[in-house]
């Protein structure tokens, strides 16, 4: 039991998690790069919020997935990634989210997903394989 406890490495995990949510959260981000955000726009506009709004979008789907793989301010940009999730489902999918799709799952997983991952990586930061590595534990 002990040996199998000395090749267990918690840090390689949250490298893991952190490059796979910033490669799949930056794939939404280029794709609204290239396809434009007037969809973002709309969506804030009918729910009677201001536009620029969509400048959060930007930032937490192309900018935080970049420094969550770098592994630079994590804990931020985990949070920013989950509080950009919460937004997605009460402005885009709150009325599927929680009902069951065609396959068995919610129909927000997705969201939700991105949502637990990010709040994961502001509770642990970004472990000893970052570039980054400030002695404030708040920024790790």
């Amino acid at each position: 039991m002990i040996i199998l406890t000395k090749k267990i490495n918690a840090d390689l995990g949250i490298l893991i998690l952190r490059i796979s949510l910033g490669v799949l959260m930056l794939f939404h981000g280029v794709f609204k790069l290239t396809e434009g955000f007037d969809f973002i726009k709309s969506v804030l506009s009918e729910h009677g919020l201001p536009q620029f709004l969509w400048l959060g979008v930007l930032v937490m789907e192309v900018i935080a997935p970049i420094l969550l793989i770098l592994g630079i301010f994590t804990r931020f940009s985990g949070l920013g990634i989950a509080i950009l999730m919460i937004f997605s489902i009460y402005l885009a999918r709150l009325s599927e989210a929680f009902t069951l799709n065609q396959f068995g799952g919610l129909g927000g997983e997705l969201n939700f997903l991105f949502l637990f991952g990010g709040l994961s990586l502001f509770f642990t930061g970004g472990g000893q394989y970052s570039l980054y590595k400030p002695s404030n534990d708040w920024l790790k």
